[in-house]
This record gives C-alpha cells, structure tokens and sequence, in this order.
C-alpha cells in the first residue's frame, strides 16, 4: 500500500522515497549533495552529505536510532537534524518501506568522523551496526536489492525515468545538486542537476522554444508560520492549453488542490481589475478561461500538517492554504503589474485577444486543469 503498485512504478517508487529522505534534509539546510547510482548487480544506491543518521542507541531501548528508523516508525528525526516547519515525505515511512521490501539492504552512516555500517535482509537486521573506519566527511548511503517474491513485474530499473523525476527535486530546491548514474554499462553514464534559480528555471525547461507573450517571469515566494508558497508563471504566444504543475511539500499533485484554487481566484480577480483599471475591458467580464488562456506556471506550497482528498494524496485540501495563497498571490500580482508596464500591458492585450476568441465563437481551447510533463 505505500509504493502503489509491484510493478515497475513500485519499484521506482522505493528509489523516489530515499531520495526524498534526503532532500528532507536539503530543506533543512543540511545537505546539498545526492548521488543515485545504478549497481551492475541490480541494486540501487542513493547517497548524501547530510550530517548521517544516528548511530547512538536509544536510552531504554536495546536499539540504535538507525536500526529504529529502518525498521518501525518512529517519532521524530531519523537524522537527528535542527527542526524546520515543512517536511518532504508525507507518510514518515519511507526507509522502513524500502527495507522491508528488499531481498537486501545495506545501510552506511558517516558522522562524528566514523563510518558505520549495517545490513538487513527482507526488512530485519542480519548484521549489528559496525564501524567500518575513520572518516572526515558525514552522510547516508543506503544500497538497496528489490525483492524478487514482491516485484513480480520484474527487478530492472529505467534509467530515463529515474532521471526525469530526480530531475524535480533541484527545480525545488535552490541549490540542491543530484547526480543520477547508471553503472550497468561498460561505460558509466550519467547527468548532474543543479538549477541555482530553482522554479524560474522550472519553468524556462517547460517553455523551451516557445515565445513569451511578456519577458519578464512573474515569481514570488512568501512565507507564514505553518505555510510557504511559491510560484512562476509567464504567458506564450503559440500555446493551446494552461500548462500548470502544483507541488504541495515537494510532491506532484496531479489534481492540484486548495492552493491552485487560491492561484486561480487570485488571478482573475487581480488581471480583471487591473484591465478595468486601465480602461481596457470591454462590456463582457474578463473570465478565469481568459486569464488562464496559453498560461504556464507552477505553484509551489509546503504545508506543516498536510490534507489530502483520497489515498493517492492527489489534491491538497487544506482550507486556510487557499486563503494564504489567495491573499499573497493578490499583493505579488499588483506588484509585478505595478512595476513591470510594459509586461504588465502585453499581457492584458493577450488576455482581452483570448477574450475576444471566446466572445466571436473562435473559442480559446479548452483548458486543462493538470500538468503536463516537462
């Protein structure tokens, strides 16, 4: 039940949740750097240079943090790491659902200048934490054997769709760099990701060779005590549908959610005003279809104690986040109108052009709600 499926989506989705763990810890500003490598032998690793789990045992417990966090829930920090408000991972379980789903695990910890190393099999230790040696820097590797009984629709790996989704996570996080290699072949082959603007560069991917109605890349990011939003947002010329990714805690919600509605209701109100404003509306309201028209944006929300509709977690729920985004979507939008002239003109004369379409019959193709993939 936490990795979907058996099949080949599962099995990616055991890589996807160790690489999550990691970038946990990017968002606390303790790590910067993952590697994920495909073993010639079928195995998968994935490393940081986060400051590594704990090794020390838990007073009461026969147990070391490590082995705890590999093999039950637990509550509180795998890594011991400073607080922070908004986590990665949604279920909490990540590490003990890869564990128990592989024929073989090995876990290595470097921290306090030792490297530790555990190994389990099918989810239970086989081996005590045992230091291995001296060493300066601190991290987490965990290489990983799927289980063959479990993942019945075969053990192999796909190199492109490791390599599209880790793709994400530094157009997320400023400043996080992952390295994605594939060691199956006789030759090492592989591809590093790193995007110092993080969703501007998100998005200039998704616009690659299209042409901007406006230059200048509306973006804003604001920031409340149990919520962040960010979002970018520029308008094409040669574009038939809104293209629109929301994130709710780093994750891809397919259906969007409370925080695209907040964006939504945001933006129409605040175009339709500053049209009307200007004297450039007709007699017929400006629409949301109108204001959505060859739109591309992302929309970005991390939420401290997240809702979801329904078990895929595909739609955010959380009532107040519409209203956070709504509000801080109203003064970044003004802002930008405010300051950008000319942008800000483009852009009403693309959406009263996409308006006019709709009145003459013409119509604006019909929008969809969803993303697409970049």
């Amino acid at each position: 039940m936490y990795i979907g499926s058996t099949d080949v989506r599962g099995l990616h989705h055991l890589t996807h949740e160790l690489i999550y763990n990691s970038v946990d810890q990017a968002m606390a500003g303790v790590c910067d750097e993952i590697v994920v490598e495909l073993l010639a032998d079928g195995g998968c690793r994935v490393s940081d240079n986060g400051p590594g789990i704990s090794v020390d045992k838990i007073p009461g417990i026969d147990k070391t943090f490590l082995e705890l966090a590999m093999t039950r829930r637990v509550n509180g920090d795998p890594h011991q790491r400073p607080p922070y408000k908004v986590g990665y991972r949604l279920a909490g379980i990540g590490l003990q659902a890869v564990n128990g789903l592989s024929a073989r695990l090995v876990v290595e910890c470097a921290r306090n200048g030792q490297l530790w190393r555990q190994e389990y099999q099918r989810g239970q230790p086989v081996t005590s934490l045992q230091p291995v040696r001296l060493i300066e820097h601190s991290g987490t590797s965990i290489t990983f054997w799927p289980d063959p009984e479990i993942f019945t629709g075969g053990l192999e790996f796909n190199f492109d769709l490791l390599m599209e989704h880790a793709q994400e996570f530094p157009f997320l996080n400023k400043g996080l760099s992952i390295c994605v290699v594939d060691r199956r072949r006789m030759r090492d082959e592989g591809d590093v990701f790193l995007y110092p603007e993080g969703i501007n560069d998100f998005l200039r991917q998704l616009t690659r060779g299209r042409e901007p109605v406006h230059p200048t890349i509306f973006y804003f990011k604001e920031t409340a005590e149990n919520h962040e939003v960010e979002v970018a947002a520029q308008w094409m010329k040669d574009l038939d549908t809104e293209q629109v990714r929301a994130y709710a805690n780093k994750s891809f919600v397919s259906q969007g959610g409370t925080h695209q509605t907040g964006f939504r209701r945001s933006l129409t109100r605040t175009i339709s005003s500053w049209c009307k404003a200007k004297g450039l509306t007709t007699t017929a309201p400006v629409t949301g279809e109108d204001c959505r028209a060859a739109l591309v944006a992302i929309i970005a929300a991390q939420v401290r104690e997240p809702q979801f509709y329904g078990a895929t977690k595909s739609r955010l729920a959380n009532p107040e986040v519409q209203s956070f985004v709504q509000v801080s979507m109203n003064k970044a939008l003004s802002a930008f109108l405010k300051e950008n002239k000319q942008d800000a003109d483009a852009i009403c004369r693309h959406i009263l052009s996409a308006q006019q379409h709709r009145l003459r019959g013409k119509g604006t193709p019909k929008l969809s709600p969803t993303a697409v993939t970049p």
